[in-house]
């Protein structure tokens, strides 16, 4: 109304699927082509995980789901550090981690480690001065933001080994150019146990951390009548439940059943779905916060459901991420047999 500026930055983009339900589902292999499980491997490091459900199914699982917690490490690394022969051949060749870099996007130089991809994002004069072979990162066309470049090496190929020619050169590069000792997430996702002496990260001094779920029980909440997957055809409805799960992740006092807000600072209403009254329930958000990786969203995500299926109560299931540097967020709204359905947001470059 007042016109202070004009916001010419690209706009958020939010994608909606549906997906209907499937028979069964292999704990020990979840699929990874079919969504939510895709959506969750498409952004490999979340920071905030949040899961709502009905305080009626929260009673009967939360013995199993407090005991999920969240294990990493925060350690200060330099890219010649990761490429030391212990190191590289313990916990990239033979196991599997992942490795997350302090900094700011678009700004500093980045790091990070998953599924034996290493991928570096550098400004122009570093990128120049290492002699590797990158890509251009897109601007989206703006005049204003410095040109960046991705590096991808995959750590796990043959030819990645002491003494190749490719992995010299990206030897030469950390202990020439990339020589900054750097603060970095680290989750060792299943590499071989070995003595704490024997750790070739223990030289390091790791900051461990465990992180046991927060659980916030928010009794007295409106809540529409959800119409189930087949409801969430439309679109006004299904934008409407995704803003309403997300002020439930957010624990909003607007939700309260006793909220006396002022409409003239806030017009959110709890929306009537279908001409449904909404009603006042009880709910629980339990929240994870850490290096939070596709494999323990997975984990999660599965136990959720599974512990739920056994209740024997066919309810929803509600689970939100929020992820690393702008990466976006996704939530998943589950229905139990009948399906799912999932909302992914891509955040605008600065």
């Amino acid at each position: 109304m007042f016109q202070f500026g004009k916001n010419n930055k690209p706009r958020s983009k939010c994608y909606y699927t549906q997906v209907t339900g499937v028979s069964y589902v292999d704990a020990d292999q979840p699929p990874k082509k079919k969504k939510p499980y895709s959506l969750f491997h498409n952004h490999a490091f979340s920071h905030t995980m949040d899961v709502a459900l009905p305080e009626e199914i929260y009673t009967l699982i939360h013995h199993h789901l407090e005991s999920l917690t969240l294990d990493y490490s925060r350690v200060f690394l330099s890219l010649s550090d990761i490429l030391d022969p212990p190191f590289f051949n313990h916990y990239i060749k033979q196991g599997s981690i992942a490795l997350l870099s302090e900094g700011r996007p678009q700004i500093d130089n980045l790091i990070s480690l998953t599924a034996g991809i290493l991928r570096l994002e550098l400004d122009k004069p570093t990128y120049e001065r290492a002699g590797l072979v990158g890509t251009p990162i897109p601007s989206g066309g703006r005049t204003h933001v410095k040109a960046r470049y991705a590096i991808e090496f995959n750590l796990r190929l043959p030819c990645m080994l002491h003494g190749k020619k490719g992995f010299e050169r990206l030897k030469y590069a950390a202990q020439n150019v990339l020589t900054q000792s750097l603060s970095f997430l680290f989750v060792d996702l299943g590499s071989s146990r070995m003595e704490v002496d024997e750790d070739p990260l223990a030289k390091h001094h790791p900051f461990k951390h465990t992180v046991a779920p927060s659980v916030l029980r928010m009794p007295d909440t409106l809540c529409p009548v959800l119409p189930g997957l087949r409801g969430l055809e439309d679109q006004g409805i299904a934008a409407e439940v995704y803003e309403w799960l997300s002020l439930v992740s957010l624990a909003s006092p607007r939700l309260s059943a006793s909220d006396d807000m002022d409409g003239f600072l806030s017009r959110y209403a709890v929306p009537e779905v279908d001409a449904h009254v909404p009603t006042s329930c009880n709910l629980v958000r339990l929240r994870w916060r850490g290096l939070i990786t596709p494999q323990y969203v997975t984990k999660v995500w599965m136990a959720v459901l599974r512990e739920s299926a056994r209740s024997g109560n066919e309810n929803w299931v509600a689970l939100n991420a929020g992820c690393f540097r702008g990466g976006g967020s996704y939530q998943v709204l589950d229905f139990g047999k009948e399906g799912c359905v999932c909302w992914e947001v891509e955040r605008s470059s600065m």
